[in-house]
């Protein structure tokens, strides 16, 4: 499986900038009692919340519809705990993981070869100055963290893609300035024994990598953003491992990439956001291109991730701005254009997603969180498309 990025850390120190689609008609809420019984829809699928006060899910993988892994971080800010939640066909499930001690634990990418192999990544911190790299693997039967190489004081992983036991790359970005300032980008790879840090390049400055695809030994990409020489004006990042070394692809692209998903190694889609305005972009096998999101009059709208379940079924998901509250968000690809599919939220505050995996045409994952009253209680939120009647 290939691994599907996630809205990572959001580059951990900036956070996700609102997006907005063209003008079209005015927006409103999707409910769980909007959406009927049968058919093919979204629904809001039960989950566990093991903090009564903060729940958030930030990665989807999948080897099968029985064998869905979601990550993310729950507890208190000061000293929060990775969380990890399995699909076993049936529920959803809390999974015992590891948390580094008096550390803040996050995890914003994962990816899965088998029921036996799994990594989550993410990273450890103790205030704004110090971030470890994290990474654990699921053996079948327990998740044990892995050492990962730092290259700086802060240090961390926005995504895994895994090709299989012995080919694994992890992508993030590091810096030695507060707050992420003068970030270079970071990328790491498991050869079935240990991580080993692999020499990236970088953009004029303020370089960071959110996403990695993996579609062969040697065609591997990781997208992210970096700024210019200015330093005011955000500009996609791609880059790409040929088997020998990563290389800068040239692009025309504006703003960060968040999400990349592969249908092919000439057919990869990318989202993101530049300011108030949707990034969407995709890769022909030749170059990056921009490509128009679907109408809307939402005031903002933000796209967290991808995912395709082949060429003519591709799903972006996130969320949109509707009476001035953050609503759920999922648009499709049919092969031909880009439209918007109804979603629901379950809260008027602020309702995310995050990440989204596909198994297939007819069974798509979404995960994120949602704010469910005023004091800020956040609650993970989980998504599937489907048809329970089929």
């Amino acid at each position: 499986c290939l691994a599907v990025g996630v809205l990572a850390g959001l580059s951990w120190w900036t956070g996700v900038g609102p997006l907005a689609f063209t003008s079209g008609s005015a927006p409103h809420a999707t409910r769980p009692g909007d959406i009927p019984s049968c058919g093919p829809f979204w629904r809001v699928v039960g989950s566990p919340n093991p903090s009564k006060d903060y729940n958030e899910l930030h990665a989807l993988a999948a080897t099968s519809s029985e064998d869905v892994w979601a990550v993310g971080t729950f507890g208190a800010e000061e000293y929060a705990l990775t969380l990890i939640e399995h699909w076993d066909g049936a529920r959803w499930s809390h999974v015992q993981s590891p948390s580094v001690s008096d550390y803040s634990n996050h995890l914003y990418g994962v990816s899965a070869v088998a029921k036996d192999d799994a990594w989550a990544v993410g990273a450890s911190h103790r205030g704004t100055d110090a971030w470890h790299t994290l990474a654990m693997r699921w053996d079948g039967a327990k998740w044990s963290i892995i050492t990962t190489p730092n290259v700086a004081s802060i240090s961390a992983l926005n995504a895994v893609a895994s090709l299989s036991a012995n080919d694994v790359w992890a992508v993030g970005e590091s810096s030695t300035g507060n707050k992420g300032k003068g970030s270079q980008t970071l990328i790491e790879h498991w050869d079935g024994s240990a991580w080993s840090i692999v020499p990236s390049p970088n953009g004029s400055q303020n370089s960071a990598l959110s996403t990695v695809v993996a579609i062969a030994k040697d065609d591997v990409w990781a997208a992210g953003s970096y700024t210019d020489k200015s330093g005011n004006l955000a500009r996609t990042l791609f880059v790409h491992w040929d088997g020998r070394a990563w290389k800068i692809w040239p692009n025309e692209g504006a703003g960060a990439i968040w999400s990349a998903t592969a249908v092919s190694k000439n057919d990869i889609w990318a989202v993101g956001n530049n300011g108030p305005q949707a990034v969407i972009m995709h890769w022909n096998g030749t170059l990056w291109t921009a490509a128009p999101g679907p109408a809307s009059s939402a005031k903002s709208n933000a796209l967290n991730s991808v995912t395709s379940a082949n060429a003519n079924d591709v799903w972006a998901v996130g969320s949109q701005s509707i009476n001035g509250a953050d609503q759920t968000l999922a648009i499709h690809w049919d092969g031909a254009k880009w439209l918007a599919v109804p979603n629901p939220s379950i809260n008027n505050y602020v309702d995310t997603l995050n990440a989204t995996v596909a198994r297939s045409n007819q069974d798509v994952w979404a995960a994120g969180s949602s704010i469910a009253d005023a004091h800020g209680t956040n609650l993970g939120l989980v998504q599937r498309y489907s048809n329970p009647c089929r």
